[in-house]
């Protein structure tokens, strides 16, 4: 019985991503369809240029995204740095940005061990990067969590218990994007009409390494995580 259900679960699975699929080819063919008459009828050449340039903005992020490629860290990207001797640069490059650190830690009546009630030490931070952007600035922020550890239970225990602050979660787990860099690059390319490569260019003129394929895969990841969810319930 399990293992009908389980297959059953995989076929509900396979057809639900073909419906999605499908869903995709659907809208994009009625775009093409829109543009194509608005060609047809339009009184200047000039307002089906900029149309068919609209269209290609679409499927951009699909064409430039690279599921392959890790997400930049800035402790790695320090180490390549140093460490290359006449290589190619990295795609992406946070080292001189200006960061900000935020640091999460228990308070005094959390400190209490769960082991031996005694009283726990800060043994360290689980650390997290996250490109910050605002209109006109860009930093790095620094989400350092406060990890906690019992020195009588060091001392004494074999068991030693450990505690953590609670910090915010990511907008994308394993990624250095932050909400505000994916709603503002979802805006430069969708309400103002500016494409990946030309806010590649644009971040490069202020100093910024932030690749066209990372973006990319911010975009696809954020509109399927917290978008598409969103959509489907505003339609139901």
């Amino acid at each position: 019985m399990k293992n009908k259900y389980a297959e059953l679960e995989e076929k509900n699975s396979g057809l639900e991503l073909e419906r999605q699929k499908l869903e995709k080819k659907v809208a994009y063919y009625e775009e093409c369809l829109r543009l194509s008459r608005h060609r047809q009828y339009a009184s200047s050449s000039e307002k089906s240029e900029a149309d068919s340039r609209q269209l290609l903005l679409f499927d951009e992020a699909e064409n430039e995204s690279d599921v392959k490629k890790p997400e930049p860290t800035v402790c790695e990207i320090t180490y390549t740095r140093r460490s290359r001797k006449g290589g190619s640069k990295p795609e992406d490059d946070f080292e001189d940005l200006p960061t900000e650190r935020l640091e999460y830690t228990l308070s005094e009546e959390e400190r209490s061990c769960p082991e031996c009630g005694g009283k726990m030490h800060l043994i360290g931070y689980d650390e997290r990067r996250e490109i910050e952007i605002i209109p006109a600035s860009v930093k790095v922020v620094v989400h350092a969590q406060g990890i906690y550890g019992c020195r009588r239970c060091e001392r004494e225990n074999t068991h030693v218990p450990i505690k953590k602050a609670d910090v915010p979660a990511p907008v994308i787990k394993g990624s250095a994007a932050s909400a505000s860099s994916i709603a503002h690059i979802m805006t430069q390319k969708y309400m103002q009409g500016v494409p990946l490569y030309r806010q590649e260019l644009s971040f490069m003129k202020e100093g910024i390494k932030l690749s066209r394929q990372t973006m990319a895969n911010w975009l696809l990841r954020a509109g399927k995580e917290w978008l598409y969810p969103l959509y489907n319930e505003m339609r139901r």
